[in-house]
């Protein structure tokens, strides 16, 4: 069975896929972070001889946590690598910003291996470094010598969490453009063909089949109003949650397309819009509805232009290495649908401006 999909809807399906690899991501970033913290509070704190010893146990399942996560995202990297080739869709998929992603992987994974493998090496394998004192004095070493490693592996974890949060912030942006601009070019099509058959009459006058079919574009085009609305809201949101997060590049270019949708006035053209087809106004609705595709094509072209753009992340390795409690970067890779509501209305003119 050959299952043939737009490529709107292919990557849309890919980028469902791209927000579970998040979650690896966030999972090997954390536990990184741990395995280095927790290691450096043993050699200061806790180190022992002990074969039970429950903190040494901790660092080491976070280190091989992490590692597998880590795993898990260069399996789906080489995946979508596949896809991009066999597809043609490099800009869709922003390839300028995976290379950037895909490099920060191979040095996370390879320091994360490194250590999980000094890690485990450091488990006893005979009676004589079972003993306290020599178990004591493996581990000790094993951790001086990983220390590196382990204190690198966080930080490119944390930066390449970040950027995968850019990717699918961009690419979230994009494919919700991207739809809403395809099904308005239809609803526009099948506007321009109806429209010849009902000038001049009232909807009253004209017969069931059509008033039904006037009725049911109505509805199509209310849906992308309703689409129009949450596309504004949901840049809003990103936008808000990555200037957060101290992702700055990113938030620029998710207002700006926020600002160009507000600035060509969509959401009120769209409203005038299905208002008129409910009253039988095809023939005045057909430029509304080529002014909404022609802005969200300005839209779209920005998004592309920003996934070809793979800035430098600044963010200073010691925010990356904070405590949990203390962590900046936010445990986040999807929209609650109320969530961030008031920061969205928050946004003045003078942050659209900038």
């Amino acid at each position: 069975t050959i299952n043939l999909l737009r490529p709107t809807d292919f990557q849309r399906e890919v980028l469902f896929e791209a927000r579970k690899i998040i979650n690896e991501a966030r999972i090997a970033y954390r536990n990184q972070k741990q395995a280095y913290l927790d290691a450096q509070e043993w050699r200061a704190k806790h180190a022992s001889g002990k074969t039970d010893d429950e903190k040494w146990r901790a660092i080491a399942g976070a280190q091989e946590l992490s590692h597998r996560a880590c795993q898990a995202v260069g399996k789906w990297l080489e995946e979508l690598k596949e896809h991009i080739k066999r597809n043609r869709m490099a800009d869709d998929f922003m390839e300028a910003r995976l290379r950037g992603i895909e490099s920060l992987w191979g040095f996370a994974s390879g320091q994360t291996g490194r250590s999980l493998h000094a890690v485990q090496r450091a488990h006893p394998r005979s009676a004589a470094e079972a003993q306290a004192e020599a178990l004591k004095a493996a581990r000790l070493q094993t951790l001086k010598d990983v220390e590196e490693a382990q204190k690198s592996a966080a930080v490119a974890c944390g930066k390449l969490l970040r950027k995968l949060y850019d990717w699918e912030n961009l690419q979230t942006a994009l494919v919700n453009t991207k739809l809403l601009k395809e099904r308005q070019a239809e609803i526009r099509e099948t506007t321009a063909k109806m429209a010849p058959r009902t000038i001049g009459k009232e909807i009253e006058d004209l017969e069931d089949k059509v008033q039904d079919e006037i009725l049911t574009l109505g509805k199509q085009q209310s849906s992308v109003l309703e689409a129009e609305t949450s596309l504004e809201q949901e840049l809003a949101l990103i936008a808000q949650r990555a200037d957060k997060d101290g992702r700055k590049a990113i938030k620029n270019y998710l207002l700006a397309a926020f600002s160009h949708m507000r600035n060509a006035k969509l959401n009120e053209s769209l409203k005038q819009t299905s208002e008129r087809i409910n009253k039988n106004r095809l023939v005045d609705v057909v430029p509304n509805q080529e002014k909404v595709v022609a802005a969200m094509k300005i839209v779209e072209a920005g998004l592309v232009y920003a996934g070809k753009n793979d800035e430098a992340d600044t963010v200073a390795a010691a925010e990356l290495l904070k405590p949990e409690s203390q962590d900046v970067e936010v445990a986040r890779n999807t929209l609650a649908p109320d969530e961030g509501a008031e920061d969205a209305q928050a946004l003045s003119q003078e942050q659209l401006d900038k």
